[in-house]
């Protein structure tokens, strides 16, 4: 027949928002050191019989952001892991961190945690060490990447020939001797983000080119004031003859005392004109 029948029925529909859906759990490493890369584990789970896909979940804070993208299966637990790097100068003790869930690129769920990042110093840093002909130099950097105040020493030891030629800059606090050598130290303070350089430089090459021109004007001097050739007088005998008069042998020895030949050599004797 054409008769028609209407029925209805009123069912229960529960809407819940994604924090009911989903519960996180964070896990922190034990000591958060800015200096490193750190890896922030987040522990997801489906409270229902749903799955939610394309999600995305991204860690924020002041100084690093890292994110995940993934799906969730009905009642599915899932752990993520974020490689996290901070940046910036960190300030120690209590700092926000967001939580925040992306549904298709809409936010969906955001929570806020606390982390604690204690106090640390982190001083390193070291210039490469310069050496050539006669000369080295060190250079010594230090700076503070830590959020607290670092104090620092420096020692730097030297023999005593090496203190002779050895110069720095800044001068160090205190040189003290042990043994035959002697020890530099520095001494400061670095403040965060504080960087220090001391130098150090030896350099013989000043007192081997004064070496060297002393032995060559020693040399010159040497060349053009020496006598090249050498005489030796030397009275052998002498003997009174018939009439009173006296006769001597002398021999007279002449020495060429360069390495090349001498000509046209003339030797003149005079004696006096009595001899007793």
């Amino acid at each position: 027949n054409n008769d028609s029948v209407e029925t209805s029925e009123f069912f229960e529909i529960k809407v819940v928002g994604y924090d009911q859906v989903l519960n996180t759990e964070l896990n922190l490493p034990d000591n958060i050191n800015p200096n490193k890369e750190q890896l922030f584990r987040i522990q997801v789970i489906n409270n229902y019989d749903i799955s939610v896909d394309n999600l995305k979940f991204v860690l924020f804070s002041e100084y690093f952001e890292g994110s995940e993208e993934f799906d969730l299966r009905p009642y599915e637990t899932i752990d993520l892991e974020i490689p996290v790097e901070f940046a910036g100068t960190v300030r120690e003790g209590d700092n926000d961190l967001l939580l925040k869930f992306y549904h298709n690129e809409e936010l969906v769920l955001e929570e806020e945690e606390i982390i604690n990042i204690g106090y640390f110093t982190d001083v390193a840093g070291k210039g490469p060490p310069e050496d050539s002909f006669l000369y080295s130099k060190e250079t010594v950097v230090r700076t503070n990447t830590g959020n607290i105040v670092s104090k620092e020493t420096y020692m730097k030891r030297l023999s005593w020939f090496e203190k002779l030629f050895t110069s720095t800059n800044p001068a160090p606090d205190d040189t003290s001797k042990e043994g035959s050598d002697f020890v530099l130290t520095w001494e400061f303070d670095l403040q965060p983000d504080q960087t220090r350089t001391i130098v150090i430089e030896t350099s013989y090459r000043g007192f081997v080119f004064a070496v060297i021109l002393a032995i060559l004007i020693f040399g010159f001097l040497f060349y053009w004031l020496k006598r090249d050739v050498s005489l030796e007088k030397k009275v052998i005998s002498m003997k009174k003859g018939e009439h009173g008069y006296y006769s001597m042998n002398v021999v007279l020895s002449l020495k060429n005392k360069t390495l090349k030949d001498i000509r046209n050599v003339k030797v003149m004797d005079r004696l006096a004109g009595r001899v007793d």
